[in-house]
């Protein structure tokens, strides 16, 4: 077994090495897979168009903010792996009384309000220019709206389990099964990876696919 430590006030239940092992190898294979992910997009924006290099840029800042981010996330973990209770951090998220169940829930509802319009834009968006798009690049947007949905849809649960009595009791060090802290942090990494890193090399292949078709109307209008 490997032992929570406490910090600010508040511990973590103890894991087996197996348990602290799976979400110590997540966050390594998330930081891998985010860094590779911003060398990729930043050395392929020569392959597109002028006018899509800006959206692989956006993404390969993306994903090399996200390697950092997860960096220190494992550099944390390594040191303590507790959710602390105190004033940082944002206020449902942070919450790691039973008591204070009814308040993560109010907060996770009123901050679902934007996210699920963002989703609804996004997806309007990109169903609209499918029409406009080449076949190649029709695929893939089609491809990349699924992947949206999917991904997106993993924090509100991930966010919802983690508010459990049971997981909140687990937060504020009560004697309870560690799986939902462990299954928490595992579900976002991955949903992460995916979310990030996989949709900034869908972006790439869309610019690569207009790209080339913008290529050969031009040859075929010569």
């Amino acid at each position: 077994m490997i032992e929570g430590l406490s910090v600010l006030g508040a511990a973590m239940p103890d894991l087996s090495v197996f348990q602290y092992n799976a979400v110590d190898n997540i966050f390594s294979m998330t930081v891998a897979t985010m860094g590779a992910a911003a060398l990729f997009l930043f050395m392929a924006r020569s392959q597109v168009d002028a006018e899509y290099r800006p959206a692989l840029m956006v993404s390969g800042l993306v994903v090399s903010i996200a390697c950092y981010h997860y960096f220190m996330i494992r550099h944390s973990w390594n040191d303590a792996y507790a959710l602390a209770e105190g004033g940082a951090g944002y206020v449902g998220t942070g919450a790691a009384d039973p008591e204070r169940w009814t308040e993560r829930v109010i907060w996770g509802g009123l901050s679902s309000i934007p996210f699920f319009y963002i989703l609804y834009v996004l997806w309007g968006e990109l169903t609209k220019s499918l029409d406009s798009q080449p076949p190649a690049a029709r695929k893939l947007i089609e491809v990349c709206r699924l992947v949206l949905l999917i991904t997106w849809a993993v924090y509100p649960i991930a966010y919802a389990l983690g508010g459990t009595p049971e997981a909140l009791t687990a937060k504020a060090g009560g004697d309870v099964g560690a799986g939902g802290v462990v299954g928490l942090q595992i579900g976002y990494a991955i949903a992460d990876m995916t979310a990030k890193a996989g949709f900034g090399v869908l972006i790439y292949f869309i610019a690569r696919a207009k790209s080339s078709g913008a290529g050969e109307a031009a040859v075929a209008a010569a």
